[in-house]
Formats: structure tokens, sequence, C-alpha cells
């Protein structure tokens, strides 16, 4: 239905602006919008239109202030909508600084050694070869010091002294003919009157080990005798004591204690 409404000039009052009075407006919801109907297929009939009422010049006056109101509704629906949510730099950056933050923390893998390559058989083959030498070596080593000790004896035997100091002197390089060897090297230079070889040879003999206990009470007897006649008493006295307080009543060991304690407090 058509509400044209056709106002005559001459009807209406002169136009006074008047400043618009603001009314408070409650807060309300704005009115519901109903979607436009959808146009039918049929063609529309034509109705004719109605004369509309003369407006008293009142209304024209609400009409002409109306023009220039504000429309509060609409401010209000502009207020209330959300503002656009802004993404800042700031958070971007700090996200990265995170991500970077936590590679740095995040410990790296250990690297993976590879386990040393095993031993082919050639290597095999080389220990082997290496390992027979060595023994073919201590052999024969101790075979030649067997040797030496053999010839001695019968140089000795024969008289041949200073050929069986030589062989002996051989000999005594493997240890397990060193104390015989070099206990009879010793007791041979003590028989040719050169004391000082033979406390050289008791001694080592003494740091090698004796096939029994008594061939080493003898040994140590004879080193405390060398000692004693060349006048190292406080060497002399400390190998007796050793002998004594291993083999105790030993001959005339506690004699010997005796007079070589009395020579050392003499001094």
């Amino acid at each position: 239905m058509s509400t044209d409404v056709s106002l005559n000039s001459d009807e209406l009052p002169p136009f006074v602006p008047t400043p618009p009075a603001v009314e408070a407006v409650p807060d309300a919801a704005p009115p519901p919008i109903h979607p436009a109907p959808a146009q039918s297929s049929v063609p529309a009939r034509k109705v004719p239109r109605a004369k509309a009422p003369a407006r008293s010049k009142k209304d024209a006056s609400h009409f002409a202030l109306s023009a220039n109101a504000i429309d509060i509704g609409n401010m209000f629906l502009e207020s209330e909508a959300p503002p656009p949510t802004a993404h800042s730099r700031t958070e971007s950056v700090d996200v990265d600084l995170s991500i970077v933050l936590d590679d740095i923390k995040r410990p790296s893998a250990p690297a993976i050694s590879s386990p040393p390559a095993a031993p082919g058989p050639a290597s095999d083959l080389d220990t082997v070869f290496t390992q027979l030498r060595d023994e073919a070596s201590r052999r024969s080593a101790t075979d030649v010091a067997e040797g030496e000790y053999r010839r001695a004896m019968v140089l000795r035997e024969a008289g041949d002294v200073d050929g069986c100091l030589v062989a002996l002197e051989a000999a005594s390089r493997a240890p397990k003919l060193r104390f015989a060897t070099a206990s009879l090297l010793a007791r041979l230079y003590v028989e040719r009157g050169q004391t000082a070889q033979a406390i050289e040879w008791f001694e080592k003999a003494a740091q090698a080990p004796a096939p029994t206990p008594d061939e080493l009470h003898q040994l140590l007897y004879d080193l405390a005798a060398a000692l004693e006649s060349v006048g190292e008493v406080a060497r002399s006295l400390a190998v007796s004591m050793e002998l004594q307080a291993d083999a105790g009543a030993y001959r005339d060991v506690a004699a010997r204690i005796d007079r070589l304690a009395k020579a050392q407090a003499r001094g």
C-alpha cells in the first residue's frame, strides 16, 4: 500500500529551525530485520491508490524536525561491534624466539662411534706367529743358558776357573739359573780372594728365588761372613739378624751377632 503524501507549500507554516531534542533512548535490541518476501511469479494486481488524509500543521512540523534527527540505534549497534583483532609483530617474534631457545636447549644426539673393526685372519696369524717367536726366543735363551751352565761345570772339573767364570756369567742371564750360577760365582771369587766381586754375586743370588730354604740360609751365612771379612760390620750384622729370624739357631749365627754388636758398639 503506498503512503505517498502530497503537501502544499501554502498549508505549511514557515520553518523555524530549533535544536533537536535528544531524548535518552533505553538500551534495547534493534528491531529484528525480516527477510524480504520472495517475488512471486504471478503478476501483481494493480490496487487503486487511496487518498491520504490531509496532515495538520503540527504533523508537518514534526516531520520536518525528524529529518535532522540522529539515528541513536545505529550508533549503539556500531559501538557494540567487537574491535578487530590486531596481531602484533611482537607475538610472532616471541614465538620465533621460543622456538630458537628450544632448539638451543635441546641436547644434540651423541655421535655414535663405529665399533672397532674385528681383526682379520691375517692379524690373527701375525699374533700367533709373534707369540711363537717370543716363546722360541725364550726357549732358545734358556737352552743357551743351560748349555753354558753345563760347560761351566765341565771347565771347573778341568781346572779352568777363568773359563768357568765366563760360562757362569753367561748362564746367569737366564732367570731360571740365576740363583745357582750367581751363588757359585760368589764362592769361586771368595776362593780366589776377590771378596768385592764375591759380595756382588752373593747379593745378586739373594735377589733370586732360592730352590730350597737351606740353600738360602747357606747363601745368607756366606754373605754375612764375606761382609765381616771386609769390615762391613753393620751390613754383616743386619744379614746375620735376618738369617737368625728366618732360620733360628743356625750354626754359629748367635755368636756372630754378639760379636758384631760389640764391635759396632765400640765404633
